[in-house]
């Protein structure tokens, strides 16, 4: 199965609010470490740390997605795979932070400080990389015991000195879960990241950016989006780690097409 790995740290909104330098370049070690273990990269889509994040990934021949605030595809970075624009705005933290095995916390403002807190609320495992700036450097001094945003002690927030050490920690993280009961997902789907991306759209009534089932599995209800024209996401990983960057061919199942997987209509 694959793991999904949410990047989430500062957006470049315009010329006069950039991303550090050696932010970026963590960011981009964070993607191709992740894609070199077999990951996929999560991330809210747009510029900065996470433009920088799925561009690692890529390069190192690995599968990112990302959930656009707005409804225009056209926003998001180049280096995203599968593009999911939600029209939530600012509500889409919910979805990158509660959709994510474990999730990587480099630089990072406001916005992100949000998606830590949800991450924290649901049980997710975060690794916040220390020296990349923004909440990332601050966040430590104010933590309950050093390692809880609060008294509840949901889940201990934990720290990396290198994009290396934050992947690996990561990774562990999400292999033990994080909170006992935050991970239940039906079995009858053996493609976690296809099923993962239908059960987050159908939450947010974002069905119809779905139309394809996934043929890996003919008797589940996998669906894919359908700008990215593969027939399953594990076919994205394996045609570029075999060289082959053009997505497989679609697998045309039109009694499956907008399929709503909450009434089986």
């Amino acid at each position: 199965m694959l793991t999904t790995i949410g990047v989430i740290g500062k957006n470049e909104q315009n010329a006069d609010d950039p991303v550090a330098a050696a932010t970026m370049k963590a960011a981009d070690e964070v993607g191709r470490l992740v894609a070199a273990a077999g990951g996929v990269i999560v991330t809210g889509g747009l510029g900065g740390v996470m433009a920088a994040a799925s561009k690692g990934a890529k390069e190192a021949g690995g599968l990112t997605v990302g959930f656009l605030p707005s409804m225009d595809r056209a926003s998001a970075n180049p280096y995203v795979d599968i593009v999911l624009p939600t029209g939530l705005g600012r509500a889409r933290n919910f979805l990158t932070a509660r959709g994510c095995d474990a999730l990587i916390m480099i630089g990072g403002g406001c916005g992100t400080l949000n998606e830590l807190t949800i991450a924290y609320a649901e049980g997710r495992p975060v690794i916040v990389l220390r020296g990349s700036g923004g909440w990332s450097d601050r966040i430590e001094q104010v933590l309950y015991e050093g390692q809880y945003l609060d008294e509840r002690k949901t889940v201990a927030i934990a720290f990396a000195d290198s994009p290396a050490e934050a992947v690996e920690m990561a990774f562990a993280g999400a292999k033990s879960g994080g909170r006992p009961g935050q991970h239940m997902w039906p079995v009858f789907t053996r493609c976690r990241v296809c099923f993962k991306l239908s059960v987050l759209l159908s939450s947010i009534g974002c069905l119809s950016s779905v139309s394809k089932a996934c043929k890996r599995n003919s008797g589940g209800l996998r669906m894919l989006p359908k700008t990215d024209g593969a027939a399953c996401c594990h076919d994205v990983v394996q045609n570029r780690r075999a060289g082959q960057h053009r997505p497989a061919a679609r697998w045309n199942r039109p009694h499956y097409q907008n399929r709503d997987i909450r009434s089986g209509r």
